[in-house]
């Protein structure tokens, strides 16, 4: 009898990051032999995977019966529908996935006391996210969560060798496991196109335009250096505005002299992102933290060299860090510069390393390679 998995996404609908990883493991799980099945909170307005049909297939959309506020955290109520679809479709596991969200208590309830309960805090529980706003929110929820969920858990799945410490120092005695997750749209379909032959080295950010956490304020000095030393080089910056984040970009772009060497794009579709990758010299991750980037596994996937902050789950593993085309590098503006000069200097040598090490980067985010160990560790659970 296939294994049943239920993902608890309450989020699912509004799409994002973890929207599309959590769409991703579920049909490759559900392609891998499962029986599976996403918990989704129906908040109204056009869902964004309303037009997905394999999406559609298994989504178990819930409309809250009620929502209690704690500052800026919301607990909605589940319906008796849904504990009666989940109770018939009798899940042997119930993943919940990111953290910072009181609905993941249902997730210990909704299963039924035979059930494994694994969460994935998608990023999290980084030290970098407590310094942030609403920390004070944050600690606090963790005290409780700590009691009323972490310890209840069956399993953490981390992203990274980074998370995996992470989650640890949270929940010392609970059991983990460590698996990235695998490409989004962009990274579909054949690539290693190279961008047109130009004297200008072609750089791009792909992500909301979170100044702080993306660390686009040290991009932009660092990106000052090189065009004080007339190096041809123009940075693009595609993703949707996050709290001003475009406004205080332009405007320091202009304080600092390099508005002409700077464009935005807004948000794109994903065939609009992986056109964008296949015309870029090299992408640009310099964020402060992250927990995995779906736009770096996406540009290591269509073979684009990487300059990777040093703070990101993608460097904790060893293939990305170790890889030639990649350069990993502190969130500084010195870091960031040197690298950035380096991605300029080396343009056509790190663009054939980096289509010469796709085949690393394919196996280790094969979304069904993970699928499959996902499945063979819930099995594990189950049997402990």
């Amino acid at each position: 009898m296939p294994i049943r998995v239920l993902h608890w996404y309450p989020n699912f609908l509004g799409g994002g990051a973890v929207a599309n990883a959590v769409l991703g493991l579920a049909l490759a799980q559900a392609r891998g032999g499962a029986e599976v099945r996403i918990a989704a909170a129906d908040e109204g307005g056009r869902p964004m995977y309303g037009d997905a049909s394999d999406a559609e297939t298994f989504t178990l959309p819930w409309k809250p019966r009620w929502r209690v506020h704690v500052g800026p955290l919301v607990l909605r109520g589940v319906p008796r529908s849904l504990r009666r679809e989940v109770r018939a479709f009798a899940p042997d596991v119930v993943h919940a996935h990111a953290e910072f969200n009181p609905d993941n208590i249902w997730a210990l309830r909704l299963g039924g006391r035979d059930a494994v309960v694994v969460l994935s805090p998608q990023g999290a529980f980084d030290p970098g996210v407590f310094r942030k706003s609403r920390a004070r929110s944050k600690r606090l929820y963790s005290l409780v969560a700590s009691k009323a969920l972490y310890e209840r858990l069956t399993a953490f799945h981390a992203l990274s060798p980074r998370e995996d410490e992470q989650v640890r120092a949270i929940a010392p005695h609970v059991s983990r496991y460590v698996l990235p997750q695998g490409g989004g749209p962009a990274a579909l379909g054949r690539s290693g196109a190279s961008p047109a032959p130009t004297s200008v080295t072609k750089l791009l950010f792909v992500g909301r335009l979170d100044v702080f956490t993306k660390g686009l304020d040290l991009l932009l000095q660092a990106l000052a250096g090189l065009v004080r030393d007339r190096i041809p080089v123009h940075v693009t910056l595609v993703g949707p505005d996050f709290r001003g984040g475009r406004s205080r970009l332009e405007t320091l772009a202009a304080a600092l002299g390099v508005a002409p060497a700077v464009s935005f794009t807004g948000a794109l579709t994903g065939g609009a992102v992986a056109l964008a990758l296949d015309d870029a010299d090299c992408v640009v991750l310099p964020s402060r933290h992250e927990g995995l980037s779906l736009a770096a596994t996406e540009a290591l996937l269509r073979g684009k060299p990487l300059v990777l902050s040093s703070q990101t789950g993608h460097a904790s593993y060893p293939e990305v860090s170790g890889a030639p085309s990649v350069l990993a590098v502190a969130p500084t503006v010195a870091g960031i510069e040197l690298a950035l000069r380096t991605a300029c200097a080396r343009r056509d040598e790190l663009r054939e390393l980096a289509l010469r090490h796709r085949p690393v980067f394919a196996e280790l985010f094969s979304w069904d390679r993970i699928a499959r160990r996902h499945l063979e560790n819930y099995e594990q659970l189950r049997s402990a």
